[in-house]
């Protein structure tokens, strides 16, 4: 995420099963060179990285979505929303040791 978005400490949500390590930030190239806002009520956070982490195992999953079009009209707030509740219903499954019959 430091590369991505020049944060060194990303923000940290959790849930009962997962701990959800995300960033967002408004990114666009002029030329070769890339600029990145991290400040949301200057511009809508178009990039998003996340990673949730499964607190019963050592299972991660990384999510990074970068948006254009339509969604991108819609204010901050509705798509904070959006994505951290996409990444709030993320559930692993139980671990099963190849037991078949659960």
């Amino acid at each position: 995420m430091k590369n991505r978005f020049n944060v060194s400490e990303p923000k940290v949500i959790e849930t009962s099963n997962t701990r959800i390590y995300y960033q967002s930030a408004y990114i666009y190239f002029k030329g070769p060179e890339k600029h990145v806002i991290n400040d949301s009520k200057e511009h809508v956070p178009n990039t998003y990285v996340a990673y949730v982490v499964d607190k019963e195992s050592t299972k991660v999953i990384q999510l990074s979505m970068d948006q254009v079009g339509d969604f991108i009209e819609d204010s901050n707030l509705e798509k904070n929303t959006w994505v951290l509740n996409m990444l709030k219903s993320i559930h692993f499954k139980a671990e099963n040791n190849g037991d078949a019959r659960r």
